[in-house]
């Protein structure tokens, strides 16, 4: 009985718990996403090469499709001289007429150059970019050349004629750029009609007699006229100067010397710089963007406040006006126009009227002999 009990006794001590589950499986990590595909090559970019002055390749915003190789102009016969190096150059209008005789220019068709209807109808109708081929130039700045003078308050020269005066005697400086000097006493003169830059070979002696009626009353005829008018108004060496324009009153202005800028009817002139595609390339859709954007609102704003000239989009120009006196005294384009109307240079080949090879033989010779 005793061991029954302590049996039984025994038995109630055996584990009878279950053992615990075993813990779950970490999941497996996920595989890595598959490599993002490589972006599409970018295209390549085409050059357009540009043969023009300085600042003319600038563009806002930078082109996305095409690239500018420039090259800087030395000479408006750079186009002539340089042909077959260039895709895209620029030129006065004044000497269109030449650069087309010479074989270097081509028509543009204008419907693939979009801003071409925001430039004003009266640039976009200009005679001397619109042939009986077609428009072959885009206008992009421009300028007029007249004359600067002390303002002492009594008035500007009421005209070029009126430096030979007592007043101005020995006191006003002529520059050394003979096409536009010689342009200018043409149109004192009326030589040439609305083309003084045609001239007979009897014309061009009139204007060079003229001429030394100016140089003998002169202060003289000044080298580089551009950079150094300035500083002969700040010396007190003159009281005016011409052919100029506004960047020797901007810089008189700066030494305190209350220089003006004055365009007298029927003397002044006016210069149109516009882009063209060569002759001998075959015109790319790069080529007509390149044009496209020259005449944008924020590549011309870009430009002309770069390089202090009156650019050709209407809104650029609403910006420029406020900004300073060298852009101001361009605002009534129709008015300066009037006063200096863009004029034909002389033909580089003609029997019936001077060369221009003539007229700078024969300004070389008028210094020559000052």
């Amino acid at each position: 009985m005793v061991l029954t009990l302590i049996a039984a006794s025994c038995g109630d001590d055996e584990d009878t718990s279950e053992a615990p589950a075993p813990a779950p499986a970490a999941p497996a990590p996920e595989p890595p996403p598959p490599p993002e595909p490589a972006p599409p090559a970018a295209a390549e970019k085409e050059t357009v090469r540009f043969l023009v002055w300085e600042g003319y390749e600038v563009r806002d915003p930078e082109p996305a499709t095409y690239e500018i190789e420039a090259t800087y102009m030395v000479a408006n016969e750079d186009p002539i001289n340089k042909k077959g190096t260039y895709d895209i150059s620029v030129g006065i209008e004044n000497i269109f007429p030449t650069l087309q005789a010479a074989g270097v220019m081509q028509p543009l068709d204008v419907s693939r150059i979009p801003n071409w209807e925001q430039l004003p109808a009266e640039l976009r109708d200009e005679p001397l970019i619109n042939t009986d081929d077609g428009v072959i130039g885009v206008p992009i700045a421009w300028a007029s050349m007249g004359l600067t003078y002390v303002d002492d308050g009594t008035g500007p020269p009421e005209s070029l004629e009126s430096l030979l005066e007592p007043k101005y005697e020995g006191k006003f400086a002529i520059g050394d750029d003979g096409n536009t000097v010689i342009i200018m006493v043409a149109r004192l003169l009326g030589l040439g009609g609305d083309t003084p830059g045609l001239l007979t070979e009897d014309e061009l002696d009139q204007v060079f007699e003229k001429l030394e009626e100016f140089r003998d009353a002169s202060f003289g005829i000044l080298a580089n006229p551009y950079a150094e008018y300035a500083g002969a108004y700040t010396r007190g060496e003159i009281i005016a100067a011409w052919p100029d324009n506004a960047p020797t009153a901007l810089r008189a202005r700066e030494a305190d010397i209350p220089v003006e800028v004055h365009f007298p009817p029927g003397v002044g002139w006016s210069w149109i710089d516009a882009l063209f595609i060569a002759s001998d390339v075959e015109p790319t859709d790069a080529m007509y963007e390149a044009l496209n954007d020259a005449i944008s609102e924020s590549t011309q704003f870009a430009q002309g406040e770069m390089l202090g000239w009156a650019v050709t989009h209407p809104a650029a120009m609403a910006r420029l006006v406020p900004m300073g006196f060298e852009w101001a005294v361009y605002e009534d384009r129709a008015a300066v126009f009037e006063a200096a109307p863009p004029v034909e240079w002389p033909p580089v080949e003609s029997d019936q009227y001077a060369t221009y090879d003539t007229w700078l033989k024969r300004w070389q010779d008028f210094k020559a002999g000052a």
